[in-house]
């Protein structure tokens, strides 16, 4: 339903609303950090309130802060044939603000390979305190792994991202699976904990 209406915004003669951009990148030990490319020459703070949760609702802990930071995803391809497309995370080299942010002072870029980065897009006008931020609406979420560092310089750092069923050395579903045997029996049907017997 959400898609729908922001869909019929964009798709309006006018558009009375910006387009933002919001990146979260998750660590994996439950450390999330929010980050945006700008809205506006102050590159200021937005605040977004988590899909699903009315902009009403005020308690603090279902409001994301987004931190201004140079940063940029190219290279997104949606293809039904061939393999998929490796598209690239250009942030600035801004190792200090991270090593501040993850109170890491051995933080380096490699660090990040295989974490998680998704990439929100909305209207001005949803975010926390634009006009209509009681429905923040959102079209769909796009998310990646940092799969390696492509090249680092002074000003600029470039990740190649991969999607997230397209990992080099990872099992689905992350077991092995061995044939004519009954992967419930290694898990104690003789002890009468298994689910199956053939």
């Amino acid at each position: 339903m959400s898609n729908d209406i922001i869909t019929t915004d964009l798709q309006s003669q006018s558009v009375n609303s910006g387009f933002v951009e919001l990146y979260e990148l998750d660590l994996g030990n439950g450390t999330i950090l929010y980050f945006h490319p700008g809205v506006d020459e102050t590159l200021n703070t937005v605040k977004f309130h988590r899909v699903g949760f009315p902009a009403e609702n005020t308690n603090p802990s279902l409001v994301n802060e987004y931190l201004a930071l140079p940063i940029m995803l190219e290279g997104i391809e949606s293809n039904a044939e061939g393999s998929s497309n490796r598209p690239t995370l250009t942030i600035a080299n801004v190792s200090s603000l991270l090593r501040s942010l993850l109170d890491d002072e051995s933080f380096d870029f490699e660090d990040l390979i295989g974490t998680r980065i998704t990439k929100r897009r909305t209207f001005e006008k949803y975010l926390n305190g634009g006009t209509d931020e009681a429905t923040p609406f959102e079209f769909p979420v796009q998310t990646y792994l940092i799969d390696r560092v492509a090249t680092e310089s002074a000003i600029s750092v470039i990740f190649e991202l991969a999607a997230p069923f397209d990992v080099s050395g990872i099992k689905l579903p992350n077991r092995a699976v061995v044939g004519k045997y009954c992967s419930w029996l290694y898990q104690g049907y003789s002890l009468g904990k298994g689910g199956c017997v053939w």
